[in-house]
């Protein structure tokens, strides 16, 4: 019994390392999913930088956020090799990453909000 706690807690605190300290722990692999949808959110958060910057700033895409300097061109493609996809409603920014089969709309897109 004190086995299997102990056991819980070893695999608990690798999993906590895994989540809150990468990249600095280099001992775990996050998968293409998390990887995306983390990379997402810091497309949304350059995104909103760009809408808040100029009043009549247009949706951003992609190119537009590695122009301006707001988005490091490393996250410009998501684990697949396909750009992620930025919409705007008003303010709102919603940024989508295509997922595994590389087409927007299946079931398989992973959302960065």
């Amino acid at each position: 019994m004190l086995f299997a706690v102990l056991g819980t807690l070893a695999l608990g605190a690798a999993s906590f390392a895994c989540v809150m300290l990468w990249p600095p722990y280099h001992g775990c692999e996050l998968g293409p999913a998390h990887v995306a949808r983390r990379d997402a959110q810091r497309v949304q958060s350059a995104a909103v930088l760009f809408l808040s910057g100029a009043p009549d700033a247009r949706c951003a895409d992609i190119e537009s956020l590695v122009e301006s300097g707001l988005l490091d061109p490393e996250l410009a493609l998501d684990p697949w090799g396909t750009r992620y996809l930025v919409t705007c409603d008003g303010y709102e920014v919603h940024v989508r990453s295509a997922g595994r089969d590389t087409k927007a709309g299946t079931d398989d897109d992973v959302d960065g909000w």
